[in-house]
């Protein structure tokens, strides 16, 4: 007998311009290992990030003690955080 999988979520994250902060493919990447890596300590499952140059895409597995709000909370914070870090270009990225 199968059973069907729960549905999971899909997290979208976009700059509030839509301006294309992710169009170098190398810092791309390296931004979804890092929101891999977050939602992973988070508690959640990851099975997938991706994203074009202006936003991402997350498919997870949330706990069910765990409010959305919360982790969409830390996800946004670090990885505007690590962003901007990487030079100026990125200062308006949120």
């Amino acid at each position: 007998m199968s059973f069907p999988l729960p549905p999971h979520p899909v997290l979208h994250k976009r700059g509030k311009t839509r301006t294309p902060y992710l169009n170098d493919k190398s810092l791309r990447i390296q931004l979804h290992s890092y929101l891999a890596g977050i939602n992973n300590n988070l508690g959640s499952a990851t099975f997938l990030v991706n994203g074009i140059d202006d936003h991402v895409h997350i498919l997870c597995l949330q706990p069910r003690t765990i409010c959305m709000a919360d982790p969409i909370r830390t996800l946004k914070t670090h990885s505007s955080k690590w962003m901007k870090g990487h030079g100026r270009n990125y200062s308006g990225f949120a």
